[in-house]
C-alpha cells in the first residue's frame, strides 16, 4: 500500500489491490505449515484402508523392503500389514 500524493499537497493512502490482499508474509506461511508431533491430540475422524495384490515374482522385493516401509509409516501412525499367502498389502 502507497501513499497518493493529492494536487493540493495532501496525501491519502491507496487502497489494497487484490495482490496485497493476496499476499502473505513468509513467516506466517512457515509459521502455519509447523506441524509438530503431539499436535493431534485425538485420531482422525476417518479412517480409510485398501488392500493390493501384487504378483508372485514381487514377492522377493517386498519382503526385503518390508521393514523400512513399515518403520517409515510407523512415524506417521500408519499400520500396514504384509500377507504374502494372499499375496496382498493392506
Amino acid at each position: 500500500m502507497s501513499d497518493i500524493q493529492h494536487n493540493d499537497g495532501s496525501t491519502a493512502k491507496e487502497k489494497p489491490n487484490a495482490i496485497d490482499l493476496a499476499t502473505v508474509p513468509e513467516d506466517d506461511i512457515k509459521t502455519a505449515l509447523k506441524f509438530e508431533k503431539g499436535d493431534m491430540t485425538t485420531p482422525l475422524l476417518e479412517e480409510s484402508s485398501f488392500a493390493t495384490l501384487f504378483p508372485k515374482y514381487r514377492e522377493q522385493y517386498l519382503r526385503d523392503i518390508w521393514p523400512l516401509a513399515t518403520k517409515a509409516l510407523d512415524k506417521h501412525g500408519i499400520a500396514c500389514q504384509l500377507d504374502l499367502v494372499e499375496g496382498s498389502m493392506t
